[in-house]
């Protein structure tokens, strides 16, 4: 049963770390995870912070991950 209740904690702190990195990526002239980063010379865009949007870019994808293994877990734990 621990481990159920650390796996539940731990899913919390991701759930709240890929909700920052979406509110990021929202302020951020809604880029979103796809939208291009660049202008159309190849020079980073002066209206995004692009550092931000890459490190939120970053977080959500890895924690999107994490979320559906420890779901996966806590499914096997459950049952």
């Amino acid at each position: 049963m621990g481990g159920q209740f650390a796996r539940q904690a731990q899913q919390t702190v991701w759930e709240r770390e890929l909700a920052g990195a979406m509110r990021v990526l929202e302020a951020e002239a809604n880029v979103g995870m796809r939208q291009r980063l660049v202008d159309a010379d190849g020079f980073p865009r002066d209206d995004v912070d692009v550092y931000a949007v890459r490190h939120a870019r970053n977080t959500v994808a890895t924690r999107a991950n994490d979320l559906k293994h420890v779901g996966e877990e806590l499914k096997t734990l459950i049952e």
